[in-house]
């Protein structure tokens, strides 16, 4: 069994895979509802939390990073809610905020961020079986390598609070494409060899909770693709024959055993 899991390079996605970050961001998204209602605007956040969702998609794919300057949510939102056009609100938000100009509603704006922000400083929990998964997979010896989006600083942060750093190899972090993967593929190529400069031949193996970035670069590097849906759009579904995971697995242990087989 040994030999069978050595000669693997595991890249494993963090944010709603690893630990539950839609936990975090679904508090801190709450909160920044929550002060807008404080404003006397007539909005109930659990009402208006799909509204919000939809605003930070449009947001994620115009700046094409999930941790784009979250400022820009609030003064959206704002204005969405004093009767301004959903893409006009958001364009205007932009450019308020690239300006630095002064508008009505964004010194609410800013103080909704405010407590958004102190939300996001909470360290997101692992989902449960997490850390006994890494320790066998650490114990495999292969190449085991976290690919997560995002801040590297967030990303380190998380990592040391969980005290999981001991079972990587390897921790790449930032906007996820297929340079990337193809880079840490290439890192886990030279981690194996360093293990057994034997290493010839090796399987890929990509787990992720997102289909159009894991699972869609994962099929695109020819890697064994493995969905594990989070709480962040868990009901995602392929748009294109490159976002259909080999396998789904809804915890830790079902990835263990996929993997063992």
């Amino acid at each position: 069994m040994k030999e069978k899991l050595l000669k693997k390079i595991i890249l494993l996605d963090g944010d709603n895979t690893l630990w539950d970050t839609n936990e975090i961001f679904t508090k801190a998204q709450l909160k920044l509802l929550e002060g807008l209602e404080n404003r006397n605007l007539d909005i109930d956040p659990e009402i208006e939390f799909k509204t919000l969702r939809n605003f930070d998609d449009v947001l994620i794919k115009k700046f094409k990073t999930p941790e784009y300057d979250f400022r820009v949510l609030a003064l959206a939102l704002y204005l969405f809610y004093n009767h301004w056009n959903k893409d006009d609100a958001i364009d205007e938000a932009i450019r308020v905020l690239k300006n630095d100009k002064k508008i009505r509603g964004k010194r609410i704006a800013d103080k909704c961020y405010e407590a958004f922000k102190k939300e996001m400083k909470e360290h997101p929990p692992l989902f449960e079986g997490a850390k006994d998964a890494l320790s066998i997979l650490k114990k495999w010896n292969g190449a085991l390598i976290l690919l997560s989006e995002g801040n590297a600083g967030r990303i380190e942060r998380i990592v040391n609070h969980h005290k999981i750093g001991k079972y990587f190899d390897l921790i790449f972090s930032g906007e996820k494409s297929l340079k990337k993967f193809n880079e840490a593929v290439k890192e886990g190529r030279k981690i194996l060899r360093r293990k057994d400069p034997k290493t010839s031949k090796f399987d890929v193996i990509v787990i992720g909770d997102l289909l159009d970035k894991d699972i869609l670069f994962g099929n695109r590097i020819g890697a064994i693709t493995i969905h594990k849906p989070g709480g962040y759009k868990p009901h995602q579904k392929p748009t294109n024959k490159m976002e259909v995971p080999k396998y789904t697995a809804k915890d830790f242990s079902e990835i263990i055993n996929i993997l063992s087989n």
